[in-house]
């Protein structure tokens, strides 16, 4: 009961938009390669970031953390990545690398570099795991000290929404649009205008970017448009996409509560 009251609140916070942003560094992990926070999460990945000692009480949360991400790559391959640091990157990579071994988290980036500072997100914790997403670098995730596996893959399948559909596609509207209730039972009405008679197609996708449904309403008047929408949606995040002369020209994100 206590996780699924957490779970809505979480996606309640989903649909007032995204507040926190991440802090971008440059510098290369332990194999030497370059890494650029920023220009990876606009590529479309999706990085869970996970600070450790490493130390005992690391161990478990930082497992789960790896199992998750390690699910997503028969789902999303190529998607969610896994970047484990050093707290105060004073702990050699050799020594990260052992300890990632003994716990069994071998397919991860390690870094020990004070470029990584978990201090960016607020508070210290061991360890600290944070989902980062998007065009705009947000942060879907911010854990201290133990996981929540509910609501880490809730943030990571959320990152993966905005990283695949795009916060450009929702800040880029030419059409300006609404959707009411939101937070819906799963029947819902769109508002919208138009500046000319078009054709227009309602498409609904789900946290993943794939496309559920599509309501195709022909040509509809210039002007002030209504649409009543009626489903059976699980609930979940949503996101309703308005076609107008076969052009994407408005998306909004809808959260669906039965």
């Amino acid at each position: 009961m206590k996780n699924s009251f957490l779970l809505l609140l979480f996606a309640i916070s989903l649909s007032a938009g995204y507040s926190q942003t991440a802090t971008n560094f440059t510098c290369k992990d332990c194999s030497g390669i370059e890494h650029d926070l920023f220009t990876e999460l606009e590529s479309g990945k999706v990085i869970v970031l996970d600070w450790v000692m490493p130390c005992g009480p690391c161990a478990g949360p930082t497992l789960t953390t790896y199992n998750i991400v390690q699910s997503y790559q028969t789902t999303h391959p190529g998607k969610v990545f896994m970047f484990v640091a050093d707290d105060f990157a004073d702990t050699p990579c050799v020594s990260l690398a052992s300890w990632l071994q003994g716990i069994g988290a071998t397919n991860v980036t390690v870094f020990s570099n004070s470029a990584i500072n978990m201090m960016d997100y607020g508070s210290y914790g061991m360890p600290k795991v944070v989902v980062i997403g998007g065009s705009e670098h947000q942060v879907f995730y911010d854990a201290n000290n133990s996981v929540n596996a509910e609501l880490l893959i809730a943030a990571i399948d959320s990152a993966i929404a905005v990283s695949s559909v795009g916060v450009d596609d929702l800040s880029l509207n030419s059409v300006q649009m609404s959707v009411h209730p939101n937070p819906s039972p799963g029947n819902f009405t769109i508002d919208f205008s138009l500046d000319k008679d078009l054709p227009v197609m309602i498409e609904i996708l789900d946290v993943g970017g794939k496309l559920i449904e599509t309501r195709n309403f022909g040509v509809m008047n210039s002007g002030s448009n209504t649409l009543v929408i009626n489903t059976k949606l699980p609930s979940g995040l949503y996101f309703i996409r308005l076609n107008a002369d076969h052009q994407i020209s408005g998306m909004v994100k809808l959260l669906v509560q039965n």
